[in-house]
């Protein structure tokens, strides 16, 4: 059975451009495919571009707020029966990742290591009424400071239907070289990040 895919890549200003570059790659896969800017950073919206009110205004992507926020953008964005998608923007898929991503069923994500194995919420896809379930979760989350990925992770692991994230699931931490299964910039890596881009998304 076909499903349409919806693919949400998250931006802020300084990464508009690596956001383009994972655009054009993911649109390969033959998803719809939309960049999810903050409104607020902005003076004039990018075309073609959607809004959400997530943005910590310069202070990271931490907090119930722009978890909450990123949740109700892909809400608000997307159609019933979509399986939905939320990425970061330096995020690269093979066909086969693509694919297991957005099988029907559960929500799914992927592994990385960083400084240990753990599922990653930079990634991850689920279907639109699990993640509107999984938004409805979101108002009993204890308030704290945690990554963005690592709340809507938990929502999505406390809805009926859960989140799975196999081991055989990685994505790697791309410098050069081969890409693998699917693949990203390394963490909190700034340096040469265009450039850099430039060169995953080739």
């Amino acid at each position: 059975m076909h499903m349409s895919v919806r693919c949400f890549i998250l931006s802020s200003r300084h990464d508009y451009e690596v956001a383009s570059l994972c655009q054009a790659h993911m649109q390969q896969h033959g998803w719809t495919v939309q960049i999810m800017i903050d409104s607020r950073e902005w003076e004039v919206m990018p075309q073609g571009a959607v809004s959400a009110h997530y943005s910590t205004l310069g202070r990271g992507m931490y907090g119930n707020d722009c978890a909450s926020g990123i949740l109700d953008g892909m809400i608000q964005h997307s159609q019933d029966g979509e399986r939905l998608v939320k990425t970061d923007c330096d995020v690269w898929l093979s066909g086969e990742a693509a694919k297991w991503l957005t099988h029907p069923g559960k929500a799914r994500a992927m592994n990385v290591y960083h400084r240990r194995w753990q599922q990653w919420g930079g990634l991850w896809s689920a279907g639109r009424e699990q993640v509107i379930s999984a938004r409805e979760h979101a108002d009993s989350l204890t308030r704290c400071r945690c990554a963005e990925s690592h709340l809507n992770l938990l929502c999505l692991h406390a809805t009926s239907q859960g989140c799975e994230a196999p081991a055989s699931a990685v994505i790697g931490q791309w410098s050069e070289g081969e890409r693998g299964y699917a693949a990203m910039l390394p963490i909190h890596r700034r340096g040469e990040r265009s450039q850099k881009a430039e060169d995953l998304f080739v």
